[in-house]
């Protein structure tokens, strides 16, 4: 989704977003030019997986990547237009990685 700044484009996916069991639903929050390091402690933490994010990348990425196979989710990115290009490439390497049949 794309807008001018303030004509509702978060309220409008919070708004979505509500009518998806929690479960099915993964919002992210992330610092502006979020880094693929963001990314991973924001997954950890709207997945709700036990326990601080582990610091090594593969370790928390291979937990992110079991949380999403095991439940299909909705997963949104509010401000994705500030992803850097490498944070874009965790996303599309995410779900790359998932089985095709659980797309997030």
């Amino acid at each position: 989704m794309t807008g001018d700044s303030g004509v509702g484009k978060t309220f409008a996916t919070h708004a979505v977003l509500a009518g998806y069991p929690a479960h099915r639903s993964c919002a992210l929050s992330l610092p502006s030019r979020p880094t693929p390091a963001d990314l991973r402690t924001a997954f950890h933490d709207a997945l709700g997986l036990p326990g601080p994010p582990p610091d090594d990348p593969g370790v928390c990425d291979n937990a992110v990547l079991d949380a999403l196979a095991a439940q299909p989710r909705t997963v949104v990115v509010d401000e994705a237009h500030q992803l850097s290009p490498a944070a874009f490439e965790y996303l599309r390497y995410l779900y790359d990685s998932l089985p095709a049949c659980a797309p997030f």
